[in-house]
């Protein structure tokens, strides 16, 4: 394998190699499933079979020159494809699509897919790269008909493929003509997360197979073997919610998972109005950033929430985020009754309000008047979060 930190689905691999052996390989595959999930890793890795010279019953070798080359995006069968700023330049139709892009950005260009070789969960994403140009795709028609002296299969790899339909979906119309007819020996692997947001015609036209999220198992266990210290993996895996590229990015920055739920505490739990606009605050800038950053922020919530829940009724044995636990025996020893998975509910209702673009304040004002609303039933007083 050329990515032996890739955690192999290893029923879809299976499949896949199965069907190389046996010369069953379709020529258009089409990768979907949430982020996160390996399908740019997996599609990495059939470019590195299909150009291996010493293959075996895993796979690719991962030494030979040909995975070497696939690895470093230098094998002259494997063209990769990706969303690419427009540039500022006048682009003839004949012209290469990096040549829009100044020194910098190729350079940025570079740098990413460098570093995506080495990790099969790395993301490269360019500024201003909000589309799939029809240029990439002109281009591609141009080369993938030339012989190379290249040993194996031609590859081609398409990288968030739902970008070929943004904002107009010329490049997706110019890639079906393509996929209509390919040419022999000869592979499309489309890669997306947004698979409903592509064409029904370049989608009929490619085998799917759909990576589903990996288990929070999975994503403890390659916590761990990355050091993260055994509490701080619980909690991440299941703050992940499959996404191991958003696990090991949250392992970096651990502190900010409890900074948020300090946050909502103060919120909660003092009196000073200050707390509440630096959540509102908080949640705003979150919001700008997308939906998969504010997402994070509630899955952090609604688990310390549901820690709370299983400690008022079971003590302590099945904490995730153990290092809170002296908060919790305070919480729930002055908050009795309290029904906390009506706060679990809130929480669960405010992200969906949020994600469908609703008005961030105003939004988060409601969430707090309702938690506090819960807290303070039968006359709950709160209490000064400086005795913790």
């Amino acid at each position: 394998m050329n990515f032996p930190d890739l955690i192999l689905n290893r029923k879809i691999w299976q499949r896949l190699m199965a069907a190389w052996e046996t010369g069953k390989l379709p020529h258009s595959l089409l990768f979907y499933g949430p982020p996160g999930t390996g399908k740019e890793g997996h599609a990495i890795e059939i470019a590195s079979l299909v150009s291996c010279q010493h293959p075996n019953e895993k796979g690719a070798c991962g030494k030979c020159g040909g995975c070497r080359k696939v690895a470093s995006f230098q094998h002259g069968n494997v063209y990769l494809i990706l969303p690419l700023p427009r540039g500022k330049g006048t682009i003839k139709k004949e012209d290469d699509p990096l040549k829009g892009l100044k020194t910098a950005q190729l350079e940025e260009l570079r740098k990413q897919m460098a570093a995506k070789g080495k990790d099969p969960y790395y993301r490269i994403e360019l500024e201003h790269a909000n589309t799939i140009l029809i240029n990439s795709i002109r281009d591609l028609r141009r080369k993938i008909y030339m012989t190379t002296s290249e040993f194996g299969w031609k590859v081609i790899l398409i990288f968030e493929a739902e970008k070929l339909c943004i904002p107009q979906p010329e490049s997706a119309n110019a890639l079906l003509k393509i996929l209509e007819e390919p040419p022999d020996n000869t592979i499309f692997i489309l890669v997306t997360s947004n698979v409903a947001s592509m064409l029904d015609t370049i989608r009929s036209r490619c085998q799917q197979i759909y990576f589903p999220p990996l288990s929070d198992e999975q994503i403890l266990a390659d916590l761990i073997e990355h050091k993260v210290p055994g509490q701080q993996a619980g909690v991440i895996a299941h703050i992940a919610g499959g996404n191991i590229r958003l696990a090991r990015e949250l392992a970096g920055s651990f502190d900010t998972i409890t900074g948020a739920i300090e946050l909502l505490e103060r919120a909660l739990y003092d009196s000073n109005p200050d707390h509440w606009q630096n959540l509102i605050s908080h949640c705003t800038v979150l919001k700008k950033q997308g939906n998969a950053a504010l997402e994070n922020f509630f899955r952090a919530v609604i688990l310390y929430f549901r820690d709370i829940l299983v400690f008022s009724q079971a003590g302590p044995q099945a904490l995730v985020i153990r290092q809170f636990e002296a908060k919790y025996k305070q919480l729930t020893l002055k908050n009795t009754g309290v029904p906390w998975e009506q706060l679990i509910h809130q929480s669960e209702n405010t992200l969906r309000y949020l994600k469908a673009n609703g008005y961030v304040p105003l939004i988060i004002t409601t969430w707090l008047l309702d938690l506090q609303s819960i807290l303070n039933q039968e006359n709950r007083l709160y209490f000064n979060l400086t005795e913790w």
